[in-house]
């Protein structure tokens, strides 16, 4: 469960009605974006798949998410993205992998090469943040990460080479930086100007992003090879998915929160 899963929880039909008839997008009747399990049944014309694979994916655009005990993911549609797990990851980790690992890596390379450049990520404790603090380290960059003062050794354990607290200490004590991260859509590209270099890249999760399987491939691959890590804050019960709305809206998640069912 992400920020993103509370987000279109809150947001009104009045807005997404419009949204899905211009995009597709469908008022999500089920919450719950992203999944992994094993597969029940296949679809006619599906031969990429049997029964029993491992799989995981994502739900996006459909109405019927994953906090269920099924799910129908259609397997060449602009809706959602499927894959097969490798046995090396769990269940719990291929859950929590693909939207914050495809959303830190499509941003993360709006803002070009990252070997030897200088990266702050801003919301680093996050889903989104987490992983971009993992993708900018394992590929070449220095990692300065502002997140709360609880969480400082579980991102520096991430790769962050600095850890800052948000909440006493400022964006210049990060010194001067060759891309900006926000990781939770709270900071300005005027606000991060001060510590940009000239040509540097701001990149933010207010911007579009769109979900590749081909991407998700690549990082299932990198997380099979023990190279990045989906961080798990907490494990649920499918009864508990309220209460876990109630913990992002508080903006006191970790990681990501896996919703278990038996």
């Amino acid at each position: 469960m992400t920020a993103g899963d509370a987000k279109l929880r809150a947001m009104s039909r009045i807005i997404l009605v419009p949204l899905g008839l211009l995009f597709g997008f469908k008022p999500m009747e089920i919450p719950g974006v992203e999944f992994s399990g094993v597969v029940e049944e296949l679809g006619p014309g599906v031969t990429e798949y049997a029964a029993g694979d491992r799989v995981m994916g994502t739900t996006t655009g459909l109405a019927r998410g994953a906090n269920a005990e099924f799910v129908v993911v259609p397997v060449r549609s602009r809706m959602g993205v499927l894959t097969k797990l490798p046995d090396s990851l769990s269940f719990e980790e291929g859950a929590a992998l693909p939207v914050g690992a495809m959303t830190a890596w499509q941003l993360l390379g709006k803002a070009g090469p990252l070997e030897g450049r200088r990266v702050m990520v801003y919301g680093a404790s996050g889903s989104v943040g987490s992983c971009a603090v993992q993708l900018a380290a394992r590929h070449g960059a220095t990692v300065t990460a502002f997140c709360g003062a609880v969480n400082s050794d579980m991102v520096s354990s991430l790769g962050a080479t600095r850890v800052l607290d948000y909440k006493s200490q400022a964006l210049s004590e990060a010194g001067a930086q060759d891309v900006v991260f926000d990781a939770v859509g709270k900071l300005s590209r005027g606000a991060c100007s001060p510590i940009l270099v000239k040509g540097g890249a701001y990149v933010s999760v207010r911007s579009p992003t769109s979900e590749k399987v081909y991407e998700l491939r690549y990082l299932v691959r990198l997380a099979s090879e023990g190279r990045i890590r989906p961080f798990i804050d907490r494990r649920i019960r499918l009864e508990d998915v309220p209460e876990a709305h109630r913990l992002v809206d508080s903006s006191r998640k970790r990681g990501n929160i896996v919703v278990l069912i038996d």
